[in-house]
């Protein structure tokens, strides 16, 4: 039961509060490709076989300082702890993996979310058809009515109707898992379910307010889609992003390296450097981005769209494993270039 009010707490904060939530489009034009001012370093070292020794022999001590940069250290220190080492990374499976879960979770919860909101609009449309008791004449009072089946029969209906659409979900137990009370409280307010589910009488007032709570609904859910609409966006560019990255790693491993000439192997280690620049890009933004919806759910008692999210898959931040992943084995990749130049000298 304690996970069951965990799920209903995460998706009912991030749809009330989904506007503020962290926003997720990364600002992909500003990534730089490789430019002709690169080829006046090439030349330099193809003439320069100091340059090449220095390079071997000093590489070693700089790769660990060639490492990730951060904007801070909470969000890394969570990586850490999924222990990103070596043998981990041999087994990882990056854009295919992390972002492929990813997607697929946002591509969910879309679906679930719609539902949603479809159950609301029939359940609107099912509380305007039911028929409502007249207010008592003058000089008489609710409390004056008898309660009759009459009387008691909208509620009734409004219950019913409430319990066979939002109620009746495929996703209801696992997301909510609440009594009719209690969801009607968290959607509608406590004395609108007090009215529902203890009143006597169904007239026009609770009718309206009815109707207007569950366009109240529909909205949020219409904010939160939005956010996954970017979220999924986020990630499908994070994909195309990471593409090339992943093309290179597949076609150039340690046996490759050795078969390559002394100006591949420096070509080699131009295109690595480039692809490790678009990788930290990509981090530092992503980053950036959490950090600033870390701060706003802090002080607003909001729920993480990340948390949220992905709290059902092995990490909750699948664009860092991503790209730590990638970085790391960009990184083995030059060590095995530089213990190749070390052969060449």
């Amino acid at each position: 039961m304690d996970g069951t009010r965990a799920s209903s707490d995460t998706r009912r904060q991030s749809v009330v509060c989904v506007q503020q939530s962290l926003a997720q489009v990364l600002p992909w034009a500003n990534v730089r490709e490789v430019s002709d001012k690169a080829r006046p370093h090439r030349q330099a070292l193809l003439v320069s076989v100091v340059g090449l020794l220095f390079l071997a022999v000093t590489a070693p001590k700089f790769l660990p300082m060639w490492g990730v940069k951060t904007t801070g250290t909470g969000i890394l220190s969570q990586l850490t702890a999924f222990k990103l080492n070596t043998d981990a990374l041999a087994g990882l499976v990056l854009a295919v993996g992390y972002l492929r879960d990813a997607l697929r979770s946002v591509e969910d919860e879309t679906k679930s979310v719609e539902k949603e909101q479809e159950a609301f609009l029939e359940f609107a449309d099912s509380v305007r058809a039911i028929p409502v008791t007249h207010q008592p004449v003058t000089g008489t009072t609710t409390a004056n009515i008898t309660h009759t089946a009459s009387n008691t029969r909208g509620l009734e209906e409004v219950r019913e109707q409430y319990q066979q659409t939002v109620m009746s979900l495929p996703d209801y137990e696992r997301e909510y898992g609440e009594s009719l009370s209690e969801h009607l409280t968290a959607e509608f307010g406590p004395d609108v379910a007090s009215v529902v589910t203890d009143g006597h009488q169904f007239n026009e007032p609770l009718r309206q307010l009815l109707v207007e709570q569950s366009r109240l609904s529909i909205d949020q859910r219409e904010r939160l889609l939005d956010r996954l609409s970017t979220e999924k966006r986020s990630l499908r560019e994070a994909r195309s992003e990471l593409e090339p990255v992943e093309q290179f790693l597949d076609e150039v491993d340690s046996t490759v390296l050795q078969e390559q000439s002394v100006t591949e192997l420096v070509e080699t280690d131009e295109t690595i450097s480039t692809h490790r620049t678009r990788c930290q890009s990509l981090l530092e933004h992503r980053q950036q981005e959490i950090h600033a919806g870390n701060r706003r759910a802090e002080s607003e008692a909001e729920t993480l769209l990340q948390t949220y999210l992905y709290r059902d898959l092995d990490t909750q931040f699948p664009v860092l494993h991503t790209v730590l992943g990638y970085i790391e084995k960009l990184d083995r990749r030059r060590s095995a270039l530089v213990e190749e130049l070390c052969q060449r000298v």
